[in-house]
């Protein structure tokens, strides 16, 4: 394992333990420790600061998700459908709130950090889909 590969599965376990309704409910004033059952779970948080906080971006998730869904059909290539719904994400989340869906501004700064994250992790895959080499989903692959 190479020191970067290790920084990334310590940088993925710390994102990962990070107590999702603790940190939403404290950005929003309230402590779930203290507030309905007391638990920090989805379930209790998704009482205490209603269901529309539940999902912190429901609606461009939603895009993304959508553009995921039809770039991979058509071309069976998930790398170029994961792209895809890293462009869109951060698109829905900036444009959505000019058709009246609330999105916080911390949410649509996260989703452009996010999606330039996930467009530089995927160079290689970039690079090989510009040379005709990635691999199709689903496909035999040559040999």
């Amino acid at each position: 394992m190479v020191a970067a590969d290790a920084g990334w599965w310590i940088a993925s376990y710390l994102a990962g333990s990070l107590p999702t309704g603790l940190v939403v409910g404290r950005m929003r004033g309230v402590d779930l420790r203290k507030a309905g059952s007391g638990n920090i779970g989805a379930t209790n948080a998704g009482r205490v600061l209603g269901r529309p906080f539940f999902a912190l971006a429901w609606a461009p998730a939603l895009c993304a998700l959508a553009a995921w869904w039809v770039v991979y059909r058509t071309t069976r290539w998930v790398s170029l459908a994961s792209l895809a719904a890293a462009v869109v994400l951060p698109l829905a989340c900036w444009l959505l709130p000019k058709l009246g869906v609330v999105v916080a501004k911390e949410v649509r700064w996260a989703a452009l950090v996010v999606g330039a994250l996930i467009l530089v992790r995927h160079k290689s895959n970039i690079g090989r889909l510009l040379r005709g080499e990635e691999p199709r989903s689903g496909l035999p692959q040559s040999r």
